[in-house]
């Protein structure tokens, strides 16, 4: 059992256990507030509550540096204090075994962080006007736009809009492939994919430069040996976007051939630059 009347005698003892439980209990207020906000309470609130939220963060490392001095950190708080604690259910010991500062210091940060990522997510963006959605990440899954200002892609959270991050280019990955009734008996180009970089396109620009990518890729298509042994001439085409990006910038284009054997499993990839 802990010793509480010997520990209350010694000066500090009682105030930091004071002090720790009103800071906890500061930091499960402004977490409640926002668990129950609604997105529209907290894009409102959203600086004042951040705000506060840093307040608490600096008063709970401030204290914590005191008693790591005094090298207290490992014994339990005040029995009495931590009875006046707001829902306990959320401490992370039973009240009997004791709480020891250390850990409800780390406590009361994880509070605070979980309120912080539960604010961000209720925050509402709202898309500035200059933006102008171009498509979604293959990579991400994330939704990207054209800031026509800026002149630069913007990675938005799908489900939040909150900015990821910015780039100068956009990675384009333009497919052209080919159905056929014929069957995969005779060796033939399957598909062909040409993957590039732009910069300073928005949707409208982007819309012309693939039809023309597009044309391109489908006359190189046409152009590889073997096609003309297949009859059918349905075409599939398709785009994917990828921020920032690797490929080579929009006057060069690195295209990657597949071909399907003759009754064979096996798949041959050919990598050339248009």
């Amino acid at each position: 059992m802990v010793d509480y009347e010997r520990l209350r005698k010694f000066a500090g003892y009682v105030s930091w256990s004071e002090r720790i439980i009103d800071i906890w209990n500061d930091a499960v207020s402004i977490k409640s507030r926002i668990r129950f906000a609604t997105r529209e309470e907290a894009t409102r609130n959203e600086d004042r509550w951040k705000r506060e939220i840093s307040r608490i963060w600096a008063r709970n490392t401030s204290l914590f540096e005191s008693i790591s001095k005094a090298m207290w950190f490992n014994l339990p708080i005040d029995i009495t204090s931590v009875r006046k604690a707001d829902n306990r259910r959320w401490l992370p010991y039973f009240v009997s075994e004791g709480i020891t500062f250390e850990t409800l210091h780390a406590n009361i940060n994880f509070v605070l962080a979980d309120a912080i990522a539960e604010l961000e997510e209720k925050i509402i963006i709202i898309i500035p006007p200059e933006e102008e959605y171009i498509g979604i990440d293959a990579e991400t899954g994330h939704d990207i736009y054209y800031n026509r200002r800026t002149r630069e892609y913007v990675l938005r959270d799908k489900k939040t809009k909150k900015e990821i991050r910015r780039s100068t280019y956009l990675e384009v990955d333009e497919t052209v492939s080919i159905d056929t009734g014929e069957g995969h008996d005779i060796p033939f180009v399957a598909e062909v994919t040409g993957s590039t970089r732009v910069r300073r396109m928005g949707r409208a620009e982007l819309d012309m430069w693939e039809r023309e990518f597009q044309t391109t890729l489908d006359k190189f298509f046409h152009s590889q040996k073997g096609f003309d042994q297949i009859k059918s001439r349905a075409m599939k085409k398709g785009v994917e976007y990828k921020i920032g990006g690797k490929a080579p910038d929009w006057n060069e284009v690195d295209v990657v051939i597949e071909k399907k054997e003759p009754r064979v499993g096996k798949y041959e990839y050919k990598r050339v630059r248009m």
